[in-house]
């Protein structure tokens, strides 16, 4: 077939990675391969390979359209450029040749439809992965965000609420079906938008102060610029209602000012407490050396002094006992204030290497009437106690604190239990645990345990430990109800 001297004077030679032409250039003619073999690729990518007796670049024969992909040599080869011309003789003078040609070119247009058919199918079949990937990512994602603690709002560039989780509804009070406002407007000292743009970062994070219904709460506020592949702009919100951790920080602070100056009136009271027992003393012997008439000239006096006595008694009492009962009872949920009071604390020094794990019972009240900072104080005193005494074990590696909310079995009254697994307490000072100074700390001053105890008694509830050498300490508090 290759025999035409046509072709033989039209053969050029080519060596190894020398190009015979290029995708794009005009292509007017057919090359035949004559001896080795060439490569085929489209944007750099090899997509076929042709070596003797096959043809090349057939699509210039029959209309004037730019090289489809380049051709460059992989071995010595031997190539023949056939113009249209000389292929419509060839037509005219050889029917044999063109009729294999013709086969030849329906061979490959059925191959390349099937490729083609084939690489449709598995770029769907793929396509339908994909989308189902991404589907189920997008269900993950929006589940994340809606049963996400944190508040997520996503707005546009002018601060407008494109969505919201439940979590961002509740930090800004905005019920069910309520339009929310512009997103800025809930900051009356900075626009955090703005500070977004000041600060020429990708994002924006610190503490910042939100009015919501009236109130002005403080929030740890992450913005973020979001890319779209629209023109629009928007930004990311997370943030988080800090207010009751600030006020717990407070606390917590006003907790250990209380016990130094607990420690220090302790001392004094004690010292007080000898004087006026020697005092009392005396004053009791005294009335038996009275006689009658003395007494009754003097009665105002002695009354007045014998008060005196048990003001002063009063006093000393008072100075070893609970001081503030500030707050109101009200309806308070528990389970709420004990997660929050355990983020604030986990992050302390003391309770490095403490698990604090919390249970909540599924029947346990979701509301109870308690004084709220009263009860913050128990949580927090009975929580320090049980990390001291964790930390005292410096060889044991699975320290771990329980705050169980449960109903008692017996009554059903709503109960809160600590424990720990610590190294418990003896028999011989159990019984002590309540009592007045009680304490086992080098620098205690004994009024902690005595505070828990008033404040639950204030609510009508009752407290109780079990505990013993090496099998941990457990307080159950029983409320009321």
């Amino acid at each position: 077939m290759f025999t035409d001297s046509r072709i033989e004077q039209a053969k050029r030679s080519y060596r190894p990675g020398e190009v015979i032409f290029r995708q794009g250039d005009d292509g007017a003619t057919m090359i035949l391969i004559l001896s080795g073999s060439v490569k085929i690729l489209k944007d750099g990518i090899v997509i076929a390979r042709r070596g003797p007796g096959e043809f090349i670049g057939e699509m210039a024969l029959v209309e004037d359209t730019p090289r489809f992909a380049t051709v460059v040599a992989q071995t010595d080869c031997d190539i023949s450029e056939c113009s249209r011309e000389w292929f419509l003789e060839v037509i005219k003078e050889d029917p044999t040749f063109a009729l294999g040609l013709m086969k030849d070119l329906s061979h490959k247009l059925r191959e390349s439809d099937s490729q083609r058919i084939r690489e449709l199918e598995e770029n769907n079949e793929h396509l339908q992965i994909k989308n189902k990937e991404l589907s189920l990512a997008n269900d993950f994602l929006g589940q994340l965000i809606e049963q996400s603690p944190a508040a997520i709002i996503i707005t546009d560039k002018q601060g407008e609420v494109r969505r919201a989780n439940p979590a961002a509804t509740k930090v800004f009070a905005v019920s069910t079906g309520d339009h929310w406002k512009s997103l800025p407007s809930y900051f009356p000292n900075s626009n955090p938008i703005q500070s977004l743009w000041n600060s020429l970062q990708p994002s924006w994070v610190g503490e910042t102060k939100a009015s919501v219904d009236g109130n002005i709460r403080t929030l740890y506020l992450s913005v973020s610029r979001l890319h779209s592949y629209d023109s629009e702009s928007s930004y990311l919100f997370i943030c988080e209602d800090i207010s009751e951790l600030i006020e717990l920080n407070e606390q917590i602070i006003k907790l250990e000012r209380f016990a130094t100056e607990g420690e220090i009136s302790s001392g004094i009271a004690h010292d007080i407490k000898n004087y006026l027992a020697i005092l009392k003393g005396n004053f009791d012997l005294m009335h038996f050396k009275f006689d009658d008439e003395f007494k009754t000239k003097h009665k105002n006096q002695i009354a007045a002094m014998d008060k005196g006595f048990q003001e002063i008694e009063n006093f000393v009492e008072n100075l070893m006992g609970s001081r503030g009962d500030e707050g109101t009872f009200a309806e308070v949920n528990l389970s709420e204030m004990i997660r929050v009071i355990v983020r604030f604390l986990a992050p302390q020094e003391r309770f490095h290497h403490i698990k604090i794990a919390r249970v909540v019972d599924p029947s346990f009240p979701t509301q109870l009437r308690l004084n709220e900072r009263q009860i913050q104080q128990v949580l927090l005193n009975l929580l320090m106690n049980a990390a001291e005494a964790l930390n005292a074990l410096t060889d044991k590696p699975d320290k771990e604190i329980s705050v169980e909310l449960r109903m008692d079995e017996t009554n059903h009254r709503p109960q809160l239990i600590i424990a720990d697994n610590g190294p418990g307490i003896p028999v011989e000072l159990r019984a002590e645990l309540f009592n007045k100074r009680f304490t086992t700390k080098e620098r205690g001053h004994g009024i902690g345990l005595i505070t828990v105890k008033k404040i639950v008694e204030q609510h009508q509830g009752t407290i109780r430990v079990e505990s013993s050498p090496d099998a941990g300490t457990k307080f159950v508090i029983t409320f009321s109800g």
